[in-house]
């Protein structure tokens, strides 16, 4: 009968021991289940930092060439607008040129023919003297 109840007390010491590994296990378990939670938040949080900065980077990156190529824009549009405003000037004082040849070769034909009148009436003039 001792026997049976060393095997007993024996089976219960097992059964106990048992118990307490399963709840050290689970415990454990949790533990790590907590642990793996919160690295991986904190995996999440470092990547999305991360990608945040490098972004914040890109865009920085993109708002100075897009700043570059709106002046360079801006510096070509001014350079043609100057063109145009030579080639313009250039334009009107050729126009103006040619109006004033043209005037004066007008001009100076009508003179010609005043005086031309005014030869012939004095001719005239003297002649009727």
């Amino acid at each position: 009968m001792k026997n049976f109840e060393s095997i007993d007390r024996r089976e219960e010491i097992k059964k106990v021991l048992l118990e307490q590994c399963s709840e050290l296990t689970q415990t454990q378990i949790q533990a790590l289940t907590e642990q793996l939670a919160q690295e991986k938040a904190r995996a999440i949080s470092e990547e999305q930092t991360r990608h945040h900065n490098e972004l914040a980077r890109i865009e920085s990156d993109f708002n100075g060439r897009l700043a570059q190529e709106k002046q360079k824009i801006e510096v070509t549009n001014l350079s043609n607008t100057q063109k145009e405003i030579e080639k313009s000037q250039s334009e009107i004082a050729s126009t103006l040129s040619h109006y004033a040849k043209t005037k004066a070769e007008q001009n100076h034909g009508k003179l010609q023919l005043m005086k031309s009148k005014l030869q012939n009436f004095f001719l005239q003039s003297l002649q009727k003297i």
